[in-house]
């Protein structure tokens, strides 16, 4: 129990290796990634970094549905959620014909890991902010000089 008396779960951290078949469609791959990271939000995880590495070779040809893959669309995606989800993610992924192969891999991360993490993210929320707050100043200067050239002052 934490110090307010109420129960803590931690929820350790999974990398999310997919190769989904080379000659899949992009939206086709999103769907896979989306229902990968809806059942995990849906159990009260989160869902961290994407990162598509895009069609590899492989190191030797792999058989699924009858078909031989000789490259993959390589995918990974950081995870933190229950053992429970992960048993379930791998009872859905089973059988999708998408997939070549996938594996979940359980990370341990230190305090100063999740540091860094959680400073990148505070890093790119600061630059969307800045940049959302720049679009609204240089949607004033437009209005502003538009106003000049009609030669509304609205005085």
């Amino acid at each position: 129990q934490g110090p307010t008396g109420q129960c803590q779960v931690r929820m350790p951290f999974y990398e999310a290796l997919l190769m989904l078949r080379a000659s899949l469609p992009k939206t086709e791959m999103q769907k896979l990634v989306q229902k990968v990271g809806t059942t995990v939000i849906n159990n009260g995880g989160a869902v961290g970094d994407l990162t598509s590495y895009g069609v590899r070779p492989l190191a030797y040809t792999v058989r699924k549905s009858g078909d031989r893959h000789s490259q993959a669309d390589m995918a990974s995606m950081t995870l933190l959620t229950g053992p429970h989800v992960i048993e379930e993610l791998s009872k859905q992924l089973k059988d999708d014909k998408r997939l070549v192969r996938w594996q979940f891999l359980k990370q341990k991360f230190s305090s100063t890991h999740m540091r860094k993490m959680a400073r990148a993210e505070a890093r790119k929320a600061t630059k969307q902010l800045a940049s959302a707050q720049e679009n609204n100043a240089m949607n004033k200067v437009r209005t502003l000089l538009d106003r000049y050239d009609r030669g509304d002052w609205g005085i």
